[in-house]
């Protein structure tokens, strides 16, 4: 099994082009009819922003940040100021679940039955219900975070100690930690067995199996684009970036490496994308 998925990885990227260093994705705008019922969520300046196809966009909770879907879409966690909350998508009602000293980074554990934060050099798991808080593990200064669906898991960007960021996975259940490579913009596939890894100068992405660090596939930034945070959606075959350059956000697939353009130039950052 183990050879067959890796030569399914190495058969994917060159059939697809996405091994060349010559290579650059397709780049179409607008989005592609797979998404046509996704939602996307971004930081900007006055708080998050709610993208959905055909509708224009509306900011949709002020001051709030770090926006995270759960699983089912039917809600959003974000960080306003030093409280976590989460907001309902069919009522809109938000709900502020509790103030901690210093929240950084988050991450919704399944359908939001926890919510995993980040603060100095701990994650700790806050239950929405009753607010109580658990220590997951202490480790480093943690910049960006995700948890696997079983909960047992956890891959994170963390502050080297010689300096830098390292993607860095946890095998909670067994206790052991393993740094996969220099790099930032750390998150996992759906169903917890990849994890990215932004290099080459924000121009490459890779995709590497957390069970052994092993490259699975490489996806090139698109000509004339600098990407940054990417994030895997909750399906297994959309990850959304940040362009830097071109201050939007692009939803790239998996399967074959083309880019879609979802936003006009916007003040965004932490997109997150819900797709049904």
């Amino acid at each position: 099994m183990k050879i067959c998925v890796q030569f399914i990885g190495i058969f994917l990227g060159i059939s697809c082009g996405l091994y060349g260093d010559s290579e650059f994705p397709m780049v179409q705008e607008g989005w592609p009819a797979a998404l046509k019922d996704g939602r996307l969520v971004h930081e900007s300046p006055e708080g998050i922003v709610l993208h959905e196809e055909g509708k224009k966009p509306r900011l949709w909770i002020e001051g709030g940040r770090w926006p995270r879907w759960s699983r089912n879409g039917n809600a959003l966690f974000f960080i306003r100021g030093k409280e976590i909350g989460w907001k309902d998508y069919r009522s809109g009602k938000e709900t502020m679940i509790l103030r901690m000293t210093q929240p950084s980074v988050l991450a919704v554990y399944d359908h939001g039955r926890e919510v995993w934060v980040g603060e100095g050099q701990q994650v700790k798991a806050l239950n929405p219900e009753t607010g109580e808080l658990r220590l997951v593990i202490e480790d480093d200064t943690f910049r960006e975070l995700d948890v696997g669906p079983d909960g047992k898991r956890m891959v994170a960007t963390v502050r080297g100690k010689r300096g830098g960021n390292i993607i860095r996975y946890f095998d909670l259940q067994r206790g052991e930690t393993r740094d996969i490579g220099k790099g930032c913009s750390a998150s996992l596939s759906p169903d917890g067995t990849l994890a990215t890894n932004n290099v080459s100068g924000h121009q490459e992405l890779y995709l590497t199996q957390v069970k052994d660090g092993r490259l699975f596939k490489s996806l090139k930034t698109p000509e004339g684009h600098r990407t940054d945070n990417q994030y895997w959606s909750t399906h297994p075959d959309w990850v959304v970036a940040l362009s830097e350059k071109k201050g939007q956000i692009l939803a790239q697939r998996v399967t074959d490496g083309k880019v879609w353009i979802l936003t006009e130039k916007v003040n965004a950052d932490r997109p997150d994308l819900w797709v049904p």
